[in-house]
């Protein structure tokens, strides 16, 4: 399995949305991450509520390109509840559990 980065909501809106204040950092942080071939793991949740906010803030033909983006090139967990559980904050802080991939969250 190669290296990977779970990817939080953020910075996935940021990477689409010029007006952003994230926008340039996640575009410079994806860059480095395709440099250092890390993949980009998706939670579906993550997923749902990343798309909707592009589409109600930029609309449907973005929110269907940053959709066929991210299908193409991203890879998709559906997280168990014990995955929940495993990286709730009594147990291990969530920005290092990275559920049972044990990998790094890109959170902003």
């Amino acid at each position: 399995m190669k290296p990977a980065v779970l990817a939080d909501t953020g910075p996935l809106y940021a990477a689409v949305d010029p007006d952003d204040t994230y926008h340039s950092q996640s575009q410079r942080e994806l860059k480095r991450l395709s440099r250092s071939q890390r993949d980009v793991i998706i939670a579906y949740p993550t997923l749902l509520e990343a798309y909707m906010l592009v589409l109600y803030r930029l609309g449907h033909a973005s929110a269907s390109n940053w959709l066929i983006n991210i299908l193409n090139g991203a890879a998709l967990i559906n997280p168990t509840p014990d995955d929940y559980h495993e990286a709730s904050p009594e147990f291990r802080p969530l920005r290092t559990s990275g559920l049972r991939f044990l990998t790094p969250l890109w959170p902003y």
